[in-house]
């Protein structure tokens, strides 16, 4: 069943998972958290996915979360850096710990956001966001006002602007270095040409539960 983890074909592999979720994961959670991501980075994303959706307990979480923290985001093609980051979400999302630690993940994740934002892919954005706003990082605000241009298309203006309503607090270029709040009345979608209508927002994982 670990061998179709890495098969081409995604139904295949979702198939595999389902079927690793119904065993006892005894026999495959150590197999799944060692495995080169290098030589079989497939195995170890659907695995992973599979690991969290099975009710993992509080140190489960934190394993995931620490295997999570060890994967290249920063060099990923765009198509697994995707599912990388859905998988970030739901690890937080399932995570059963009362405190739950994300330094060790935040470390490389964050500066592997700031890098790659923004992608060609919307679908990238929209995650790379919700990610940067979930984790409150400040240096998210400059690149994602800079995105807010008036070719964006209008879903993904709302999106940028609910998930820097997201971010409490930080550091806005030609402010003096200044600390500012950033808030729904401090972003104005107007100046893009943007209508505001009541959209879904920047969903970060604790609003997903």
């Amino acid at each position: 069943l670990l061998k179709l983890l890495d098969h081409p074909d995604r139904f295949v592999r979702y198939a595999a998972r389902l079927v690793l979720e119904r065993t006892d994961k005894a026999g495959w959670k150590d197999a799944v958290l060692n495995a080169d991501f290098a030589a079989t980075p497939d195995r170890v994303l659907t695995g992973l996915l599979g690991l969290t959706l099975d009710a993992p307990s509080c140190e489960e979480s934190q394993a995931i979360i620490a295997r999570l923290a060890t994967l290249p985001a920063q060099t990923m093609d765009e198509g697994r850096f995707l599912e990388y980051m859905r998988l970030v979400e739901l690890a937080v999302i399932r995570n059963k710990c009362e405190k739950p630690d994300y330094a060790a993940l935040t470390k490389p994740l964050l500066p592997a956001l700031l890098q790659r934002f923004p992608s060609q892919d919307y679908r990238v954005n929209r995650e790379m966001q919700v990610l940067l706003a979930y984790f409150q990082e400040p240096l998210a605000i400059d690149p994602m006002l800079e995105h807010l241009t008036p070719d964006l298309a209008q879903e993904e203006q709302i999106h940028t602007v609910y998930c820097l309503r997201a971010i409490k607090e930080g550091k806005v270029r030609g402010t003096g270095g200044k600390d500012v709040a950033v808030r729904a009345d401090a972003i104005h979608v107007s100046k893009v040409g943007a209508k505001r209508p009541s959209p879904r927002g920047c969903r970060v994982p604790s609003e997903a539960q």
